[in-house]
């Protein structure tokens, strides 16, 4: 009797030394946190934006062939392809969406990369991945929109993420008007006017690159992310 109560003593003592270390390694692992936490979807698009940019970038260096330029040229945004001023291809008409895809230099993806970061996050991690993809891509197409509508014989492409950031960066101030965080008076209006401000002084001041701005598509894709945003929460988030 007494060697039975002494092997359910050492049984317990053994279960209670395993429950102890199984403690401490989920408390370990759970202290462990990702270098970068963000949400999967921004994850991705920040992943696919720098790939796509450095892909090319290394494409044009192993070769006489400047890759960069010749996605900027046939699938950047240029709305004198959809006047008459230059050539229409067929995959012209995917240019409002894929412009988005690409950047006219290191610096430029890297400003929309920390922005899509910051904004998106947010965004994702209130709305949902499926209403984060919607808000950018439709934001991005906004974008080009306003863009075409008020210089619709440009003959320079567009790129770059800017409008789909814009958008994003729209929908969380909206939720956070929304949740009562935005200010004390809660208004919308002079957020509003201090974004399209901002972003007509840096059309004129230009790019830290040199490049110039289009801040007719930051606008578009702003004001594209309230209105899409507003109709998310409306039909009821999913």
């Amino acid at each position: 009797m007494e060697n039975d109560k002494d092997k359910n003593n050492v049984v317990q003592l053994k279960n209670a030394k395993k429950q102890k270390q199984d403690h401490k390694a989920q408390s370990a692992s759970e202290a462990v946190e990702p270098m970068v936490n963000l949400p999967d979807g921004v994850k991705h698009l920040v992943a696919a934006l720098i790939a796509i940019h450095l892909g090319l970038w290394a494409l044009s260096q192993a070769s006489s062939q400047d890759f960069l330029y010749d996605m900027t040229l046939y699938l950047g945004f240029t709305p004198a392809r959809f006047t008459g001023g230059q050539e229409f291809f067929i995959y012209t008409i995917l240019t409002p969406i894929t412009y988005a895809l690409f950047h006219g230099s290191f610096t430029h993806v890297g400003i929309n990369a920390v922005m899509l970061a910051a904004f998106g996050s947010g965004f994702e991690k209130m709305m949902g991945l499926r209403n984060l993809m919607s808000v950018f891509w439709g934001s991005s197409i906004i974008a080009a929109g306003v863009h075409f509508a008020l210089d619709s014989h440009s003959m320079v492409p567009m790129v770059g993420a800017s409008g789909g950031v814009s958008g994003l960066f729209a929908g969380v101030i909206y939720l956070f008007h929304r949740m009562g965080k935005l200010s004390a008076s809660r208004k919308l209006l002079p957020v509003i006017g201090v974004f399209v401000g901002i972003s007509i002084v840096f059309a004129l001041i230009g790019g830290t690159d040199g490049s110039s701005i289009a801040w007719a598509a930051h606008i578009g894709g702003f004001l594209g992310g309230l209105a899409l945003t507003y109709l998310i929460i409306k039909r009821g988030v999913r």
